[in-house]
């Protein structure tokens, strides 16, 4: 009975580090929106002035260079899924996401989950690796990814939802128990 009660442990720890982890969702992704109306869909508290900024010429943009909504025409039902790994490189959760047999999540996939299911960002910081941001004055250095996150105010006792560019170890182990990925089947 111990080493039924062992294994199974060690199957559910196994489990949790490379399989799909919260279930699925369905999204409806409008492609035709422009990137700011998909982000004032999500009604964040906050969005990082880097992602879309309409009303601040002045502020610094970050270039999408893949995973560019603009590519893509038309309205899609997408599934997606939130996957964790732990401790992987994001070159690693790329591979093993393909091995699994899904792709990463563009910010526009990202946008559509935030706006219907905003909750799941309260529980885990979610990104999405599908859409990469870099810096036109420094391209070869500086990457980020779209990621969902929550930050509780202890003044007002709400949690806020936030849209941040987050930067990328695309070598180097990044992630804690905390993050999920945002994959859409292949």
């Amino acid at each position: 009975m111990k080493k039924l009660m062992i294994f199974g442990v060690f199957v559910l720890a196994i489990a949790t580090l490379v399989l799909p982890g919260c279930g699925t969702y369905s999204v409806t992704v409008d492609y035709d929106l422009s990137l700011e109306k998909m982000v004032e869909a999500g009604n964040y508290d906050s969005v990082d002035l880097g992602i879309c900024c309409p009303y601040h010429d002045n502020v610094f943009q970050w270039e999408i260079i893949e995973g560019n909504p603009a590519d893509c025409r038309g309205q899609e039902e997408v599934q997606l899924e939130l996957i964790h790994f732990e401790y992987l490189s994001a070159e690693a959760v790329l591979k093993k996401l393909d091995e699994m047999g899904y792709r990463p999540a563009t910010i526009a996939e990202l946008c559509a989950f935030g706006a219907k299911y905003p909750d799941e960002q309260k529980e885990f910081l979610i990104f999405a690796l599908g859409s990469v941001f870099q810096d036109p004055q420094n391209p070869s250095i500086d990457h980020r990814v779209a990621a969902l996150r929550s930050h509780d105010n202890e003044v007002t006792n709400k949690s806020h939802r936030l849209l941040h560019l987050h930067w990328v170890t695309w070598v180097g182990p990044a992630w804690h128990s905390a993050c999920r990925f945002l994959a859409v089947p292949k």
